[in-house]
């Protein structure tokens, strides 16, 4: 991980934005850890794990975890085949060959169990959180694919956390970003918790927000210790307070994107350029 590029990249899509990062105080978390910590992955230093590998198989490297249930790869993206991302270091691609309910999850903080890695991120009265991750989607079609990317509890870190047939989720504490097998460019935000489903989160006409294939999102939330904050494209789409019930206040939470594969027959993406967050203790 690199903890010392608070902004990079030109133009729209690229860099962290700055709605969301302008009140982080990311010298100050990152140089003293009484703080609180600021993370940003580049992966520069993480290499994926390896080939195909089988059903329900976990892999633990570089600090992260990965989950597979019937085969995938993550892994960076080929060299040309990163959606013309113009930084140094190829993004992390989570790949399904096309067969029917192949799921990838990476999870931050990759230990062989839940419960045994890391999950620093809190939602807490009175706690500020910043969380953001620079994505594209491969593939969109309805019916083919299902994806959540945000923060989410050890839990998260299974085999089948995305059910095989429709949107719902193993159990387990998320906020974040979901798009549901039946409409594959409706980016949605939602949360749950280990006892609830997803609770979507849609005051605003902003949301769902319709997304392209190949074309990177900056998709990121903050928290000012009452209020949790939706960002897409460094705009405000919807807020929650996280005393709302059903949202997961006051849970470990870490970095987790997943995706499955539906009905078969079509290979799905989702890259991954960079992803950043820090908590103020």
């Amino acid at each position: 991980m690199n903890g010392v590029t608070p902004m990079f990249g030109t133009g729209r899509n690229y860099a962290p934005s700055p709605a969301i990062w302008g009140d982080c105080p990311i010298n100050k978390l990152r140089d003293d850890p009484g703080e609180g910590f600021f993370i940003h992955e580049d992966w520069r230093h993480f290499t994926g794990f390896g080939a195909t590998v089988g059903q329900a198989t976990t892999v633990v490297a570089g600090g992260y975890k990965g989950i597979w249930d019937t085969g995938g790869t993550i892994l960076h993206a080929p060299l040309g085949e990163s959606n013309d991302y113009p930084g140094v270091y190829w993004p992390i691609r989570l790949s399904s060959d096309g067969t029917d309910n192949d799921e990838q999850t990476l999870i931050f903080g990759g230990a062989a169990g839940a419960g045994t890695g890391c999950a620093p991120f809190l939602f807490e009265t009175g706690k500020k959180l910043w969380w953001e991750a620079c994505i594209s989607l491969g593939e969109i079609t309805d019916a083919v694919q299902s994806r959540f990317f945000g923060l989410a509890s050890e839990e998260a870190g299974v085999a089948d956390f995305l059910n095989d047939n429709g949107a719902a989720i193993v159990a387990s504490d998320t906020v974040g970003f979901k798009i549901d097998v039946t409409d594959g460019d409706a980016l949605d935000l939602a949360f749950s918790t280990a006892t609830t489903a997803f609770t979507a989160v849609d005051n605003t006409d902003l949301v769902p927000y319709a997304v392209s294939a190949s074309t990177w999102y900056r998709c990121g939330m903050k928290c000012d210790g009452t209020t949790c904050f939706f960002y897409i494209e460094g705009v405000l789409v919807d807020q929650v307070t996280i005393a709302t019930s059903g949202f997961p206040d006051s849970k470990g939470l870490t970095a987790i994107f997943a995706q499955k594969t539906h009905g078969g027959a079509t290979s799905i993406e989702l890259d991954v350029a960079w992803w950043r967050g820090a908590m103020r203790r």
